[in-house]
């Protein structure tokens, strides 16, 4: 049982973050460039929380993957 239960939240962490991708991807404005982008920008900051958030998904489920598998 906690065999599967391991597996359903290891995809649904990989799920997740694939889902993360691509709201991210489709958020993205193509044809706007901004000069001189300040890093302290709100949006600069949350767009790291939301990278490491979909890196954090991906390693979390990819770790639990494995140790199904090992």
């Amino acid at each position: 049982m906690l065999v599967g239960i391991e597996s359903i939240l290891a995809l649904a962490a990989i799920g997740a973050a694939i889902m993360m991708i691509v709201v991210g991807l489709r958020r993205r404005t193509a044809s706007v460039a901004r000069p001189n982008i300040n890093p302290s920008d709100d949006n600069v900051i949350a767009t790291n929380f939301y990278c490491l958030a979909i890196i954090g998904l991906l390693f979390f489920g990819g770790s639990f993957l494995a140790s199904l598998v090992l």
